[in-house]
């Protein structure tokens, strides 16, 4: 079934101050360029947008990405799954209604996050079809809380998304896979 985080609070209109309607517009415009010409998701010379909103506790860093994921969620037809929320810590994560990096990338156990980023091996086929699936259908991608992350978590990041997306052929060497946003 098709919900969205709170629709009285996560709308544009609920914005406050220029830095928030100025993030969730630019967004706007940016999918409705890709809605008005669909061949822009495989062209692979179209840039993949990235936003990295900074801010003290409390500026609405989180309100932001709501909204963000509200709104392409409903302008791609109401299919949840095209855009998620993912922050390093579950306490962040449960704040945007997200999964943490680890659970939603399928990252390593132990130590052997600190090591290059390995192609996952998982011996379960349904497990591995369904992190395809997951990563295939995605438009969006919200992340909270960059400031808490390290280069080693971004690159493990950017690794699932290009392996995730592998099957999709104008993606696969795209930076994070070539997630439009």
């Amino acid at each position: 079934p098709f919900s969205l985080f709170d629709p009285n609070i996560y709308i544009p209109e609920n914005c406050q101050g220029f830095t928030q309607t100025f993030l969730v517009c630019t967004m706007l415009y940016i999918v409705k360029q890709y809605t008005d010409n669909p061949s822009l998701l495989e062209d692979p010379k179209h840039p993949c947008y990235n936003f990295f909103t900074q801010g003290n506790p409390g500026t609405g860093k989180t309100f932001v990405i709501m909204t963000i994921l509200n709104c392409i969620r409903v302008l791609r037809g109401g299919v949840m799954e095209c855009a998620a929320s993912v922050a390093p810590t579950g306490c962040a994560a449960s704040l945007s209604k997200g999964r943490t990096s680890h659970r939603f990338f399928k990252f390593p156990a132990g130590n052997s996050i600190n090591a290059q980023p390995y192609h996952s091996n998982t011996s379960k086929i349904a497990d591995a079809q369904a992190f395809l699936n997951q990563m295939e259908g995605l438009f969006a991608l919200g992340s909270d809380k960059a400031s808490v992350k390290g280069r080693t978590h971004f690159a493990w990041e950017d690794h699932r998304c290009r392996e995730g997306r592998k099957q999709i052929v104008s993606k696969n060497d795209r930076t994070w896979g070539g997630i439009p946003l």
